[in-house]
C-alpha cells in the first residue's frame, strides 16, 4: 500500500522517506511501466530520470485517471478481437462421410471325403513325394529302460599282494632308481644279492612298490621321537648350566660390574648468606613494594612473611602488572639446583629466573622453572637445571590469591635455595 492512510495491506517499500520504484523492488519490469508508476506515486519528485523519460514518451497527464489509462493503452496497445474469445480458435475442416465397407458372404466349399490328418510335407517339389499320410499300423513301443549298475564311490581294494594301480595294456614304463623292498634289503644284509630275488633297478612294470607286510609295532615311532626330543632338551639344559657356572667363576666379570656403576648424584644442600629484597620493576617510583618485610623470607620463621600490596585485580596480561616478586642475592655465582617456597594465603603462581648480573626487568630473561601452590598445600619445590651458575635468583609472582578483605594479595613466608 503506497498511500499515507493506514491499511491492512503491507506498506510499500521506502528508502529515505520516498517510495521505491517498481524496478528497484523487482527486476524485469519495463521502463515505461516503471516511469508511469513512479509518476503516479511520486508526482512531486521530478528529479527521477525514469519519470522524465516516461513523460517524454507518453505526453499524458499522469495526475488523472484518463491520462493514466491513455498512457497504459499507448504502451500495451489495443488487443485485436481475433486474439481473445472463442471466435479466435481455428477449427479443422469438415470431413466427408465414410462409406460403409461391403462385406461379401463366405463361399461354401465342398466337404472333405475323409477327416483331416497330420502329414509331413515334402521339402522338394521335384522328388515326386506328396503328402505323407500316416499308416494304420502303429509303431512298436520303445524298449524298457535298463537301470545302469551302481558304481562304488571309492575304488575297491586290490587283491592281496597286488599293486593298488596297474599299468594300462600296451604301455611300457621304465623304472629307474626304485628302492628295493624291505625283504630285499634284509636279504642283502644277510649276505644274499638283491638280483637273486628277481628285482631289477630298471625294466618294465607299473613303477609301484609291491605291497609290504608292515610288521612294526604301532606307536614305536612316536616313542623314538619323544626320546630324541628329551635328549635334546637335556643337552640344552646342560649347556646353559655350564655357561652359567663359568660366568660365576670368572673374577674379571665382577670387576667390570663394579667399575661400570653409575655415580650417584650428590644431594643438594641449602645455601647460606642469601640476601632478599623486593623486586617491583613495573611499579611506580621508587619501584618498591614493602621492602622492610623482605628479610623475613630468609629468617627461618614461617610465621613471618613478606607480602605484596592489595590489587583490585589479579596480575597477568590484563592486570595492572604482569608480575611482582623478590630478588635473592647468593653473594657470588653459584649453581642453584632447587628452590623451596612457602606461599601462604591461597593458590599462587610463581616463576624462577637466574642471572649473573643484578636484574632490572624480567622481559629479557627465560624462566628456569615455574609452578603453583594449591589451596591445601602452601609448600612448593621447584627443580632447577644444574648447568648454569648465577648470583641472582628472581622469584616472580604472576598470579595472586584473593585477600579476605577483597582484592588480590600475595605472600612469601620462607625461601630456601639449595645447591
Amino acid at each position: 500500500w503506497a498511500g499515507t492512510a493506514a491499511s491492512a495491506v503491507p506498506a510499500a517499500p521506502h528508502e529515505h522517506g520516498s517510495l521505491l520504484r517498481p524496478r528497484r523492488v523487482r527486476a524485469g519490469i519495463p521502463r515505461v511501466l516503471d516511469g508511469i508508476c513512479d509518476g503516479v506515486l511520486t508526482p512531486d519528485s521530478p528529479a527521477h530520470a525514469t519519470k522524465a523519460v516516461a513523460s517524454a514518451r507518453t505526453d499524458h497527464d499522469l495526475s488523472t485517471a484518463r491520462g493514466i489509462a491513455d498512457a497504459l493503452a499507448e504502451f500495451v496497445g489495443d488487443v485485436p478481437p481475433r486474439e481473445s474469445g472463442y471466435g479466435a480458435l481455428e477449427g479443422t475442416g469438415a470431413i466427408g462421410a465414410v462409406p460403409p465397407v461391403a462385406v461379401s458372404p463366405p463361399v461354401a466349399s465342398p466337404a472333405a471325403d475323409m477327416p483331416t490328418q497330420a502329414g509331413m510335407p515334402a521339402f522338394d517339389d521335384d522328388d515326386g513325394v506328396g503328402v505323407l499320410v500316416p499308416g494304420a499300423e502303429r509303431p512298436a513301443p520303445p524298449p524298457e529302460f535298463t537301470q545302469p549298475p551302481d558304481r562304488p564311490l571309492f575304488a575297491p581294494d586290490p587283491p592281496q599282494g597286488e599293486p593298488a594301480r596297474r599299468a594300462r595294456p600296451g604301455t611300457t614304463t621304465t623304472v629307474t632308481g626304485v628302492t628295493p623292498p624291505r625283504s630285499s634289503r634284509a636279504h642283502t644284509a644277510s649276505g644274499s644279492r638283491p638280483w637273486d630275488n628277481g628285482f631289477h633297478g630298471s625294466g618294465t612294470g607299473s613303477a609301484l612298490r609291491p605291497v609290504e607286510d608292515d610288521t612294526e609295532v604301532p606307536g614305536r615311532r612316536w616313542m623314538r621321537l619323544a626320546l630324541a626330543i628329551g635328549v635334546l632338551a637335556l643337552l640344552a639344559v646342560g649347556t646353559v648350566a655350564t655357561l652359567q657356572l663359568r660366568s660365576n667363576d670368572d673374577p674379571a666379570a665382577g670387576d667390570d660390574d663394579t667399575t661400570t656403576q653409575t655415580p650417584t648424584r650428590t644431594r643438594a644442600v641449602p645455601l647460606t648468606g642469601v640476601v632478599a629484597s623486593d623486586f617491583d620493576p613495573q611499579g611506580a617510583e621508587p619501584f618498591e613494594e614493602n621492602p622492610e618485610l623482605a628479610p623475613l623470607v630468609v629468617d627461618g620463621d614461617p610465621a613471618t612473611a613478606w607480602r605484596t600490596v592489595t590489587y583490585d585485580q589479579d596480575l597477568g596480561p590484563v592486570g595492572l602488572k604482569t608480575g611482582v616478586g623478590m630478588m635473592l642475592d647468593l653473594g657470588s655465582a653459584k649453581v642453584a639446583r632447587s628452590v623451596r617456597l612457602t606461599l601462604p594465603g591461597g593458590p599462587t603462581t610463581v616463576q624462577v629466573f637466574r642471572t649473573a648480573d643484578e636484574p632490572t626487568t624480567v622481559d629479557d630473561l627465560e624462566p628456569a622453572a615455574e609452578g603453583a601452590t594449591t589451596p591445601d598445600d602452601a609448600q612448593l619445590t621447584l627443580r632447577l637445571p644444574d648447568d648454569e651458575a648465577a648470583q641472582y635468583v628472581v622469584l616472580w609472582l604472576t598470579s595472586l590469591p584473593e585477600a579476605p578483605e577483597g582484592g588480590f594479595r600475595g605472600q612469601v613466608a620462607e625461601v630456601v635455595v639449595a645447591g
